[in-house]
C-alpha cells in the first residue's frame, strides 16, 4: 500500500466517523427549526453544525447540551465527527481518494 493509499484510507466513513449531531439529534426528535428557536439563532447556523461545513464554538456546545441533556464534551465530539464526515465528503466529490492528488508528489 502506498504512503498515500494508507493515508487516505482514513476518508472511509466507517473508519472515521463518530457520533454526529445529526445523530444525536435525530435520536432525540430533534429538529433544527427547534434547536435555532430555542438557542435564538439562525435554521442556517445550526444547519451548518449539523452538516459539519462549519464548527461550533464551546459557547454554542454548551448552550445546546443544556438544551437537550448532553455532555457538552459530547456535543464537541460530535461536532468534529461532522466536520470530518463532510471534509472526507467533499474530498470524495474532488477525487482526491482516487488521484491522490493531494501533496503535488509521487508517494
Amino acid at each position: 500500500m502506498s504512503d498515500c493509499s494508507s493515508h487516505l484510507t482514513l476518508i472511509n466513513r466507517h473508519e472515521i466517523r463518530g457520533r454526529t449531531l445529526r445523530d444525536i439529534l435525530s435520536s432525540q426528535g430533534r429538529y433544527q427549526s427547534w434547536i435555532a428557536e430555542a438557542m435564538g439563532l439562525s435554521r442556517a447556523s445550526v444547519n451548518a453544525w449539523i452538516s459539519g461545513s462549519a464548527p461550533m464554538t464551546e459557547t454554542h456546545a454548551i448552550r445546546l447540551a443544556s438544551l437537550i441533556a448532553i455532555d457538552p464534551d459530547e456535543i464537541l465530539a460530535a461536532s468534529r465527527a461532522s466536520q470530518i464526515e463532510f471534509h472526507a465528503g467533499r474530498l470524495r466529490e474532488l477525487g482526491v481518494d482516487e488521484s491522490c492528488a493531494v501533496g503535488g508528489g509521487d508517494a
